[in-house]
């Protein structure tokens, strides 16, 4: 029951890309969609993350899997540098101009999958909006909405300890469809400290963002 509610969503999904604007406006900034990267409008981990994130005047911020380049972009108002990361050639781009068009120049965009090709530096903040339904991914796309066997989330909790500062954090948003407290769980059993910072019930789910300290 459970997967045939993942493969539907993973189809509602693909169906709203396709039927989305190209430009949409999110807080006081215009943003370029495309079909092929992750609309942040569409759904409200996004949003929820944008409202609740802890930023620090001349921090260093990695955006991981920055799809659109939303959080990137909003977190760069206070962050020395961000640095946003995605697997998707098409997400780096979308999201480089996206910082061109809100006249942001303090973001440098690596195409990566998780750290794999991010220099090993410390950062004070990691933000991931995760994907979480547990499917197999069979495009570039689904990478942005598919962890099967949350493979992509235990891995990313694994590496993530050795590019964060002492007194860094993760802020990462889940969703109540994929088991959050299970990953939760997992992510304590590997030695983080965990606080809920904001919840959000919508239809048929309900949608957290985690702080994680190591």
């Amino acid at each position: 029951m459970v997967k045939l509610r993942h493969i539907w969503l993973a189809m509602l999904i693909k169906m709203m890309q396709k039927i989305s604007p190209k430009e949409v406006v999110i807080g006081d900034k215009n943003y370029i969609v495309s079909e092929k990267v992750f609309n942040p409008k569409r759904f409200y981990t996004s949003e929820l993350m944008l409202a609740n994130m802890q930023i620090k005047e001349g921090s260093i911020v990695l955006d991981m899997g920055t799809g659109s380049g939303v959080l990137a972009i909003e977190a760069a108002k206070k962050a020395s540098v961000v640095f946003a990361a995605d697997i998707s050639k098409e997400a780096i781009k979308i999201a480089r101009e996206n910082a061109e068009l809100n006249g942001i120049n303090n973001i440098e965009f690596i195409q990566s999958d998780l750290f794999s090709s991010l220099p090993h530096i410390k950062f004070d903040i990691i933000l991931f909006n995760p994907p979480y339904l547990d499917l197999k991914p069979k495009s570039i796309f689904d990478y942005a909405i598919c962890d099967y066997k949350k493979r992509t989330i235990k891995r990313f909790l694994k590496e993530a300890k050795d590019y964060l500062k002492e007194d860094g954090h993760i802020e990462i948003a889940y969703s109540s469809i994929a088991d959050p407290y299970v990953v939760m769980e997992y992510a304590k059993n590997i030695g983080w400290k965990i606080e809920k910072i904001a919840e959000k019930k919508i239809p048929g789910e309900k949608l957290y963002v985690f702080k994680l300290i190591p």
